[in-house]
């Protein structure tokens, strides 16, 4: 996980510094965008940076066309979040022993939790969840202590 945020954050330095050429910009942030473990400060400056590649003159139309297309799958993210119908989200909160499972988001990216009700994922990222999680279950139980993390689907 750390060598992934490093390399992330290495292709977003590159961004800011505007060092490689931009085609090279543009394929390091292809592959940034669908790492899990990327934050949401890390996809805005790849978002900065693909915005400006996709309207700089120095850029070919291939380029362009890619930065944008980027651009956009990272709006998305950004806006909708990680999270979809069917995923699992493994939950322990010490002061409640009903919320000691793996819950599934529902079909409006939704937690429903017995205890607190319904809980949305809406626009959250995975890196998020944890303090996501802290922050909804603070507004109904006294100082929660919170572990969540993301289920990783696997097909065999």
């Amino acid at each position: 996980m750390t060598r992934i945020r490093a390399a992330v954050l290495g292709a977003t330095l590159l961004f800011v510094a505007g060092g490689a050429p931009l085609a090279a910009q543009v394929a390091a942030a292809d592959s940034a965008v669908y790492k899990l473990a990327v934050s949401r400060d890390t996809l805005q400056a790849l978002l900065t940076a693909l915005d400006s590649t996709a309207v700089s003159p120095d850029s070919s139309a291939a380029v362009k066309a890619r930065a944008k297309t980027l651009a956009a799958q990272i709006r998305t993210r950004l806006d909708r979040g990680d999270f979809n119908a069917g995923d699992r989200v493994r939950l322990q909160v010490d002061s409640e022993p009903q919320l000691n499972d793996t819950f599934p988001v529902g079909p409006n990216q939704e937690l429903v939790l017995p205890v607190v009700g319904v809980i949305s994922l809406h626009g959250v990222l995975r890196v998020e969840l944890q303090s996501a999680m802290t922050r909804e279950l603070s507004r109904m139980l006294r100082d929660p202590i919170v572990r969540a993390s993301a289920l990783i689907r696997v097909s065999v």
